[in-house]
């Protein structure tokens, strides 16, 4: 979607993903503060902030007036829209390039609570039209672990939905700026999710994506982040997946490397039946 603010300024609009999913209450996207407009925001909302927090008054419940006119145009579309064909999807994205992969993620975990919610009431066909989507491996690559929490929080808030015995969501977080040492320590202090940590592991490092698309495929789950390095040999296999939705965010590079990646193994896998089917957005 585009927004523009017109106290910060009455000609610009800028693109930003949406983060929220359609069943929330509320709309969300995360901005990085990079130019003058970004750093304007930021340095208004930070004013009405510290007023806040040092005003005697009590806030009026439901009341957000931070003084400021949000005009919204959207929502566009974008490839992740295709999701919804797949029984089994991965996102691959880097960066901020995560922003519209948790909007599909959350989108998910909604439609499987609803789903649990009914599945007394509901035929196995019946289940393939509220959700043909039954797994989901969401690989992102950032620089450190200061967001990680954007996704272990959001999973936490539907660990009701994440039993170990379904499998739903598996997450591979690849930190490049990240030491053992600083890894060490987030798996040390990752006990508030213990509830969840068989949905996600950390390494460092950047993925080999022929190895990540083979242990997908062959749904190959780590178990859990006190086991960073664990290799596709060493963890619980399912069964073979016959198709796989790849959809990928991020910079040109990684979309490049990614997606010769997946021709590779696609060429390599080509007497199997069809396997990856690519999407991407650079940004």
């Amino acid at each position: 979607m585009y927004l523009k603010i017109p106290e910060l300024s009455s000609i610009e609009s800028h693109p930003f993903s949406v983060a929220s999913a359609p069943q929330d209450p509320h709309l969300s996207v995360h901005i990085r503060c990079v130019g003058d407009w970004t750093q304007k925001l930021q340095q208004h909302l930070q004013k009405v902030v510290d007023q806040t927090q040092n005003s005697s008054e009590p806030i009026e419940d439901g009341r957000d007036d931070c003084g400021l006119q949000f005009r919204l145009d959207g929502p566009l579309g974008a490839p992740a829209q295709s999701f919804v064909r797949y029984e089994h999807l991965m996102l691959v994205s880097a960066g901020l390039g995560v922003t519209p992969f948790l909007s599909v993620l959350r989108h998910l975990l909604h439609k499987w609570r609803q789903q649990d919610a009914f599945a007394t009431l509901l035929s196995s066909e019946d289940f393939g039209r509220v959700l043909h989507t039954r797994r989901v491996d969401f690989v992102w690559v950032a620089r450190t672990w200061d967001y990680v929490d954007w996704v272990l929080e959001m999973l936490l808030e539907f660990h009701d939905v994440l039993p170990a015995s379904k499998s739903r969501v598996f997450v591979h977080f690849y930190l490049t700026g990240a030491t053992e040492a600083i890894l060490s320590e987030f798996v040390s202090k990752s006990t508030r999710f213990s509830s969840i940590s068989h949905t996600f592991r950390v390494m460092c490092g950047r993925p080999q994506w022929k190895r990540l698309f083979r242990m997908v495929m062959e749904k190959k789950v780590p178990q859990g982040p006190s086991h960073p390095q664990v290799s596709p040999d060493e963890a619980q296999t399912e069964t073979v997946v016959d198709e796989l939705g790849l959809f990928i965010c991020g910079p040109d590079i990684m979309c490049q490397q990614v997606k010769t990646s997946a021709a590779e193994f696609t060429e390599e896998t080509r007497k199997a039946p069809p396997r990856l089917r690519v999407f991407a957005e650079i940004f």
